[in-house]
């Protein structure tokens, strides 16, 4: 009974297996591609109407926020259309989910992917890129499962396991090296949370030395969220060393991330990180003995994991706070010199500079967030503290990665707004207008095309920032 509770405990805080995500969405886009998938893929790739429509579509939805992140109608218009065109293969599923909801009268599909993305986002509170993302990387890992070219039977594990689970921001860094590429986005990428204790705590109540297929079930669970690098455990069913120090394998993977993220320079919590990674290993020596795996070794395991993981997420935390601390737009000579020769309205303007000291207040609040889970990781043992400071983190995070980037679409939309008023004269207008009707694939049309866009991008950039 006692090896029962245990095991329980144990699975609790893994993450959910695929098979655990019985949604509609997850079937549908796991299945071969129909024609119809195809073919719709197609009309949103070459027409605009189409792309137009399901992005009315999805705002009339009870999912339209949660896709674009936006509670503001154009710009989540922008959003949607943007994403449509960049992944029609995954705009696709979309279209003929709710095609289909609308010819039967229901929300079924509405309703799954709504539970879809509820679930992802329990598993990946500070997922950068929203469902879109999830939705892109859901349709890229299936696909490249069902094509195999070049895959091991761990790459197609690790595919499927990213595309319904997510995957953390460090062990995405490992494999980009795009503006989150770095320490920046660290999240421990297997290693339990701060406030766990591992697959130690309840060890300590149990007999841990004889077989048990809970045990079994552990080390299976645990080779399949295996960090990279880490050696496939023996699913013996017993207790050993190699079970034992298997979190050791994330918190490296974690530490060495960090390390080559921070170069030469390494900060007081990263070489803590280290440190208490080496005092983990060195106290689980004692377990390649069976006899000497005892409830007091695994208290003890317990405390030195959750040593390491606290400076992991401390060292993490070093770079998100730094790019909040950067975001100051309304201190910049250049934004003001350029707002005064955009062409936009003294109202316009004030409520330009509105928007930008709410971006600098939203950058503040999530300083004070970050800040606030330092000062608990560093001050506090108790955890409800800790869990505190996790969800702190998880908002900090999620604001360090978008807000620098906000911030610098700001400070351009102004020059941006006024090289798009640049007047065109009336007879080149008229020839662009029959150029974009008659002969869209023209190079003429092309840059007509794509200076109007410009020009459209810049006054929604503008726009979206006004309070």
């Amino acid at each position: 009974m006692r090896a029962s509770a245990l095991v329980l405990f144990l699975a609790a805080p893994a993450p959910a297996l695929a098979t655990d995500v019985p949604s509609a969405t997850a079937r549908e886009l796991e299945q071969k591609r129909t024609d119809a998938e195809r073919r719709m893929e197609a009309e949103l790739a070459r027409d605009p109407a189409r792309v137009e429509a399901l992005a009315e579509r999805v705002l009339r939805s009870s999912v339209g926020p949660a896709l674009t992140g936006s509670a503001e109608p154009e710009l989540a218009r922008a959003k949607l259309t943007a994403w449509i065109r960049k992944d029609p293969a995954a705009a696709a599923s979309l279209a003929l989910g709710f095609a289909r909801d609308d010819a039967e009268g229901s929300d079924r599909f509405e309703r799954s992917l709504t539970l879809e993305n509820e679930r992802f986002l329990e598993r990946n509170p500070d997922d950068p890129g929203g469902l879109f993302a999830r939705l892109s990387r859901l349709g890229a890992s299936l696909r490249g499962i069902k094509s195999g070219e070049g895959l091991s039977e761990d790459e197609r594990k690790r595919l499927a396991k990213e595309a319904f689970e997510g995957r953390s921001s460090i062990d995405a860094d490992a494999k980009e090296d795009g503006p989150r590429g770095g320490a920046d986005s660290a999240r421990p990428s297997g290693a339990p949370a701060v406030t766990d204790g591992g697959i130690y705590d309840r060890l300590s109540a149990a007999n841990p030395t004889g077989y048990s297929p809970q045990v079994q079930a552990l080390q299976n669970e645990l080779n399949r969220q295996a960090p990279p690098g880490a050696p496939r455990l023996a699913e013996s069913g017993k207790l050993d060393h190699p079970t034992l120090v298997f979190p050791s394998h994330s918190l490296r993977y974690d530490v060495e991330r960090l390390e080559k993220a921070s170069g030469p320079e390494r900060s007081e919590s990263l070489i803590k990180a280290r440190a208490a990674l080496e005092e983990f290993l060195a106290a689980a020596e004692p377990a390649r003995a069976a006899k000497a795996i005892t409830p007091a070794l695994l208290k003890k395991l317990a405390a030195k994991r959750r040593e390491a993981a606290r400076w992991v997420i401390l060292a993490s935390m070093e770079t998100p706070l730094r790019r909040l601390e950067a975001v100051k737009v309304l201190d910049r000579p250049a934004l003001r010199a350029a707002l005064e020769r955009a062409p936009a309205s003294e109202d316009e303007k004030r409520r330009f500079l509105a928007g930008g000291a709410a971006l600098e207040a939203r950058a503040a609040e999530a300083l004070t967030h970050g800040r606030g889970a330092v000062r608990l990781l560093r001050e506090r043992e108790d955890a409800p503290s800790w869990a505190e400071a996790e969800r702190l983190i998880g908002k900090t995070r999620a604001a360090a990665r978008s807000l620098p980037e906000e911030a610098e679409l700001y400070v351009t939309a102004p020059e941006r707004l006024a090289a798009a008023a640049q007047p065109v004269p009336r007879w080149r207008a008229i020839l662009e207008d029959l150029a974009l009707r008659w002969a869209p694939s023209s190079s003429f049309a092309k840059a007509a095309a794509a200076r109007r866009k410009a020009a459209a991008a810049a006054r929604g950039d503008f726009a979206r920032f006004l309070k």
